[in-house]
């Protein structure tokens, strides 16, 4: 689920979202289950980078 962006005319011209969808409930719940998802996605990529990164270090001080 995505939030339509709406401009405004202030003079910073920032950006603001529509979120009036998230009035139900049920919306809510499908738009939290959304951004947990992408955070765990986040989160698992940088522990397999972490684990990379520590292999390429264990990798560096054997060779030396």
């Amino acid at each position: 689920m995505k939030l339509k962006k709406s401009w405004t005319r202030r003079s910073e011209q920032r950006k603001v979202y529509n979120n009036a969808t998230l009035q139900d409930p049920w919306m809510q719940k499908e738009f939290k289950v959304t951004l947990a998802t992408k955070f765990n996605v986040i989160e698992e990529w940088l522990e397999e980078e972490k684990k990379k990164r520590n292999n390429r270090l264990d990798l560096h001080n054997v060779v030396e």
